[in-house]
């Protein structure tokens, strides 16, 4: 089980990250952000304690998918070889 929390930086109506942060804390299942998540951004996550975000632009729009890749997961402190 897993819950989502959305949209995340998709419009600047919605920006709730107190909402988001409330959230993570207090539920024991995972929770993913979604919406407008970039590399310039997703440190604004992981600092408020968010472990699993949905990214599809920035890698999809990429020139080079893997070494963007490999900075999601560098962030995310995931430094697996897949």
């Amino acid at each position: 089980m897993m819950t989502c929390f959305s949209p995340i930086f998709t419009t600047p109506a919605f920006q709730d990250l107190k909402l988001l942060q409330k959230v993570t804390d207090q539920v024991a299942i995972p929770v993913f952000a979604i919406g407008g998540i970039s590399l310039k951004n997703m440190s604004t996550l992981t600092a408020i304690g968010v472990k699993r975000m949905a990214v599809c632009l920035d890698i999809c729009l990429s020139s080079h998918v893997k070494e963007t890749v490999r900075q999601f997961k560098e962030i995310l402190g995931q430094q697996r070889k897949y």
